[in-house]
């Protein structure tokens, strides 16, 4: 009887830190998610600033999700604590003030960066476009080097414009804003034949 006790009160340690390690991975993932993802993005940002592109797509996350890497971090490290045993009040305290103090820097900045990308973005020249930028939620909003590039009613065909736009020689230097719209609506009337095509009974 007091075998099969042990034997389950092993079972259970070992879910347990099972349990634990995949929680410190996935910790550690989140963090790897936004620096390769929201580095990249915001060094893409500069890049086409810099150059002026024809547009740029400015997320107002980048900074404040860099700024809460030491919030996972240090969750990360208390569970390291628990699965070496090493965890006292002391050391847990510090953990959460860390994880609590960077969570609450994180929220605080958010309002803050997108009031600085604002500013900065339109004394570059660049104005938001609504039609190119997604609606879904921490989506990156589209900015356009000319209020002009911007073609109302677009939004089907977002995706598609920007390609053509990262196509364009020369960072889209030369390209008129006829020519943009031009494009617009040869991709729209694209899709619209596309839909059409693929469900007819609408159309009837």
């Amino acid at each position: 009887m007091h075998a099969l006790d042990d034997q389950v009160e092993t079972d259970s340690g070992n879910f347990f830190k099972l349990k634990t390690v995949f929680y410190i991975s996935a910790l550690l993932s989140v963090n790897y998610i936004i620096v390769a993802l929201m580095g990249s993005a915001l060094l893409e940002h500069f890049e086409r600033l810099q150059t002026g592109n024809i547009y740029i797509s400015v997320s107002g996350w980048d900074i404040p999700a860099l700024i809460s890497l030491p919030c996972f971090l240090a969750l990360a490290a208390a569970l390291v604590l628990r699965l070496l045993n090493r965890t006292t009040e002391k050391r847990l305290n510090v953990c959460l003030k860390v994880g609590l103090f960077f969570s609450l820097l994180t929220i605080i900045s958010r309002p803050i960066y997108g009031y600085v990308i604002s500013t900065k973005m339109e004394q570059s020249g660049y104005s938001p476009c609504w039609s190119y930028s997604s609606p879904s939620l921490m989506s990156p909003t589209v900015w356009v080097r000319s209020e002009a590039y911007c073609i109302e009613n677009a939004g089907k065909v977002r995706k598609e414009i920007l390609i053509w736009m990262d196509e364009l020689p020369d960072a889209g230097a030369g390209v008129s804003a006829e020519a943009v719209r031009k494009q617009a609506n040869e991709l729209l009337y694209s899709w619209d034949m596309e839909d059409r095509a693929k469900y007819p009974h609408l159309y009837k």
